[in-house]
């Protein structure tokens, strides 16, 4: 592995620990675990009603067990409310964080959006994203206009084929060394 891909690797892995580190801090937020314990308070009255529901199976069968139905169905009424009395003030309830957690956030975000702009343009996946910003964009590159320029006047005989293409092969490295590869291939068969 060379130093290039290694150091791409550890960008990488980078932009996924920050990106971690991120959903954990959000996983700590008090209206969340309110939400949770709102839940289970909740479920905790469905079995106190299950166990109801058993009581009087029981006393179909002969026993008495009203003195306890009446006070579990009176505590599950109760949970029940107070579930429903926090779930509406659950809407007023905001979360408070640090200002430090902020500029964490932030600079975590910021430093991920550049590392995924710098792994796009290292993978060459920019070559995917600038057609559509420049169709959305309708704007056209300057080395775009500039090699166009220069075609239009070989077109018109003012300029040779061979200035054309050593220009085109100064302003971008990728198209010279495919130029080099492609000409090593005509020249050696």
């Amino acid at each position: 592995m060379n130093d290039g891909a290694k150091k791409l690797a550890w960008a990488a892995l980078a932009v996924a620990c920050a990106m971690g580190l991120m959903l954990l801090f959000a996983g700590c937020s008090p209206t969340r675990q309110i939400a949770h314990d709102v839940g289970a308070i909740h479920d905790a009255a469905d079995r106190i009603d299950g166990a109801m529901d058993k009581a009087t199976t029981a006393y179909e069968e002969g026993a008495d067990p009203r003195p306890f139905h009446r006070e579990a169905q009176g505590e599950s009424r109760e949970i029940k409310g107070t579930a429903g009395i926090i779930h509406e003030r659950l809407a007023g309830v905001e979360d408070r964080e640090p200002a430090w957690m902020r500029l964490a956030t932030l600079v975590v975000w910021v430093v991920g959006l550049g590392l995924v702009g710098f792994l796009i343009w290292r993978l060459g996946l920019d070559t995917i994203i600038r057609p559509i910003a420049n169709y959305f964009g309708r704007m056209i590159p300057q080395k775009t206009t500039s090699l166009a320029t220069l075609q239009a006047k070989m077109l018109a005989g003012k300029v040779t084929p061979q200035e054309v293409v050593a220009a085109q092969r100064a302003s971008d490295p990728i198209h010279d060394k495919a130029f080099r590869k492609a000409n090593a291939e005509l020249e050696g068969a």
